[in-house]
């Protein structure tokens, strides 16, 4: 069998970093976006409500147990047994949402792998990207979710 080589660590550097290090601009007068900001010219904002800690308990529980746990070494199992802590995350994430700023670096956080996506690894437009982030902050972010898609759902802002 023919041994893989991979892409040179600093072509994969400038590869990805030409992608995500580039500002990108949008034109901002497209036709469409005037068209959508009149269709949804009668929708309310949406309203605040608070992250409850049986909001963090259903969706912890849907979460699969030996998912990978980077970069904090903490896995849904074990967050599911530690119940107690459940309110004090609730009561974080409700901080988190008050000010973004009280959010800790380390939360934020996540360890990028590229991963080939066919047999030609010299090339670094082949990898995939995927970035793994702690498992509290997929909690947080689940939370915010489920809100969101709540509301899109009750104004009928989802496309079919």
């Amino acid at each position: 069998m023919p041994r893989q080589t991979t892409a040179n660590k600093q072509v994969l550097t400038n590869y990805w970093r030409s992608i995500w290090g580039n500002a990108v601009k949008h034109n901002l007068k497209a036709s469409w976006i005037k068209s959508e900001q009149t269709r949804i010219s009668n929708v309310k904002a949406m309203e605040h409500s608070p992250i409850t800690t049986e909001q963090v308990c259903r969706l912890i529980a849907k979460t699969l147990n030996r998912k990978a746990p980077e970069p904090d070494g903490i896995n849904n199992f074990l967050i599911k047994r530690f119940t107690a802590t459940l309110s004090y995350l609730a009561h974080y994430f409700n901080q988190f949402m008050e000010d973004a700023e009280k959010i800790p670096d380390f939360l934020v956080r996540g360890i990028t792998y590229l991963l080939p996506k066919s047999q030609d690894c010299e090339d670094p437009s082949k990898y995939r990207p995927i970035t793994c982030l702690c498992t509290i902050y997929k909690i947080y972010t689940a939370c915010i979710a489920e809100k969101i898609y709540r509301h899109l759902e009750t104004n009928k802002l989802l496309a079919e």
